[in-house]
């Protein structure tokens, strides 16, 4: 072992390895980079990952020089641990956000089922421990919850912005400029599911002409789609409000066709809908009832409603 001088950050005696590195002093200590690199043995300088005092657990490369005075790096089993657990953390981080926080929600039930001690100690030390240990455990059950619902949150905005929108459906009275305060807001809310939107048509059938107004996205460029209504029937609608008055949107939409051949389209698909709908329960019944289309059959009745109006 040599003698280490921590007021000059110098060694007292002479490296071992002088012949090995005579660019530098062979009084140097840690390749003479005090501040970014340990030397715990006086040989050779690496580079620490931790401040803890057992460095040697944590050291994840050698300091190795060339000729030239150029480092040259040797990464040692601990900086491939280390890359292991990056990418470990990397793959639960992916595979959570791909199953909406799952994975999370897994591990915080598992904490909390492991917050509580399935024998309880005999001793007040034990006891003490195991008190420790459930603490311990429902922080991580936290944790594990705050995290799924963000990443549940990251989950549901990527699947926006990722999935593709092919129709939007709007279900309405012909003529219908929408009511004031969407007229005000500058919102039309649509759906993209047909059978949805040919539900609300049936319930217009009450004011006016029900009718089903269907835009692709070439026809709504510059329109703005905003994050769907989650709140009571969001999900089953399948609601994408659109940044543009409902007026804009049927002056932009070219495919229109009464309620009554929406509804003869889908019960030919076999998708059997009620003639008609007299109130808002009804209409959010038979909304939690039908049956949710598959963008096959979705193309399908658009492709049918495309034949239909150009054989009209």
């Amino acid at each position: 072992m040599r003698v280490y001088d921590p007021r000059t950050g110098r060694f007292l005696s002479v490296d071992p390895l002088t012949k090995s590195y005579p660019m530098l002093t062979p009084y140097q200590y840690a390749s003479n980079s005090p501040v970014a690199m340990i030397d715990i043995d006086g040989m050779e300088g690496s580079i620490g990952i931790s401040g803890s005092a057992n460095v040697t657990q944590f050291q994840v490369s050698r300091i190795e020089f060339d000729a030239d005075g150029d480092w040259i790096p040797d990464f040692d089993e601990n900086f491939y641990k280390a890359w292991l657990m990056g990418m470990g953390a990397a793959a639960y981080l992916g595979t959570d956000i791909a199953t909406g926080g799952l994975v999370s929600r897994t591990l915080m039930g598992y904490e909390i089922a492991s917050s509580f001690p399935h024998n309880s100690s005999s001793t007040p030390e034990g006891r003490a421990a195991q008190d420790v240990e459930s603490k311990h455990h429902l922080t991580n059950a936290f944790l594990f919850w705050g995290g799924g619902v963000i990443i549940g949150r990251a989950y549901k905005l990527i699947g926006l912005a990722a999935s593709e929108v092919k129709y939007y459906f709007r279900g309405t009275i012909e003529g219908f400029e929408g009511g004031a305060g969407l007229q005000k807001a500058g919102i039309t809310p649509t759906t993209s599911d047909p059978a949805v939107a040919t539900m609300f048509a049936t319930y217009a059938k009450k004011f006016g002409k029900g009718e089903l107004q269907i835009a692709v996205p070439e026809e709504l460029q510059g329109v703005k789609a905003y994050e769907p209504n989650v709140e009571a029937l969001g999900p089953i609608e399948k609601e994408i409000p659109l940044g543009i008055t409902p007026k804009a949107f049927a002056e932009r939409t070219s495919l229109k066709i009464s309620v009554d051949d929406a509804r003869k389209i889908l019960g030919d698909m076999g998708v059997k809908l009620p003639g008609q709908i007299n109130t808002i329960d009804d209409l959010n019944r038979n909304l939690k009832e039908i049956p949710k289309l598959s963008q096959k059959q979705i193309d399908e009745f658009y492709n049918r409603a495309v034949k239909l109006k150009e054989n009209k």
